[in-house]
């Protein structure tokens, strides 16, 4: 189900973006100058923001904030391309391998089961990318605590269909 949501004000953002980095282990408080910077760019936009603090783990806060400017440059489009091109570098081969093998699950998710089988990867390989394309907020979780579902966002799989899966299809083709 869909539900539309305006943009976050600044202070909800900023609320989001610290509880994020919070939940990724990260209690580090965010600077009002970098948070109005990253807001001026991106916006209240939650998914985007939500993205952007997955990589706040791994790459420093500045060179996201430039990345996202200069791809912001181009448009919202181009802003998201670029937060999923710096994701897709940050995660490893068998993650990479989930995240395509998951263009197969239902718009409604699948269970667990049924993703680790098509994935075909080895459980503990799955393991490992399952949790990764979780901190990267890759995957939405739906239905009850005793029978959760997984899939992907639509904006996800139109990043892995028209940027990842068309260029390896060039690429294949050359």
């Amino acid at each position: 189900q869909i539900v539309p949501m305006k943009e976050l004000t600044f202070q909800d953002s900023k609320s989001l973006l610290e509880s994020e980095l919070n939940r990724r282990g990260r209690a580090d408080n965010i600077s009002t100058e970098s948070m109005k910077a990253l807001y001026n760019t991106i916006g209240g936009h939650p998914l985007a923001l939500k993205l952007a603090s997955a990589q706040m783990v791994s790459l420093p806060l500045e060179f996201i904030i430039k990345g996202l400017q200069k791809a912001n440059q181009n448009g919202p489009e181009a802003m998201y391309t670029y937060i999923y091109r710096q994701t897709w570098r940050l995660l490893s081969e068998p993650a990479k391998k989930l995240l395509l093998s998951m263009l197969m699950v239902s718009p409604d998710g699948e269970s667990l089961d049924w993703i680790q089988i098509m994935s075909a990867l080895p459980v503990n390989e799955f393991d490992q990318a399952l949790k990764q394309l979780m901190d990267f907020s890759l995957l939405e979780i739906g239905g009850r605590l005793d029978s959760p579902y997984y899939r992907l966002h639509r904006l996800t799989v139109t990043f892995l269909q028209t940027d990842i899966l068309s260029t390896w299809q060039t690429t294949k083709n050359q």
